[in-house]
């Protein structure tokens, strides 16, 4: 199944909302969320690991193979959006 990124991010939020996350916590996923609609729209691809770090590498400084250990806790968060992106298109197949 080839979702398109908005549909992605709408199965995002509902299996996060699923799962018990809060409210805040996936508005929270969400800035990120909607800087990378902005990023895709300018920079059409389709979503791959390679493709999400070069977004967050561009837009937030974060480098690809960083360990999210040593990442500021704002940076964590946007990582972890994406991540949860990427994980939903895997498990949409």
């Amino acid at each position: 199944m080839n979702l398109e990124l908005k549909d992605l991010i709408q199965m995002a939020r509902d299996s996060l909302r699923k799962v018990g996350q809060t409210v805040d916590y996936v508005e929270s996923l969400t800035h990120t969320w909607n800087a990378f609609l902005s990023y895709h729209a300018q920079n059409p691809r389709e979503l791959t690991r390679e493709y999400a770090s070069r977004f967050l590498s561009e837009r937030y400084g974060i480098p690809p193979n960083v360990k999210v250990s040593s990442l500021r806790p704002i940076h964590r968060r946007r990582k972890r959006a994406i991540e949860v992106l990427l994980n939903c298109k895997v498990f949409s197949a």
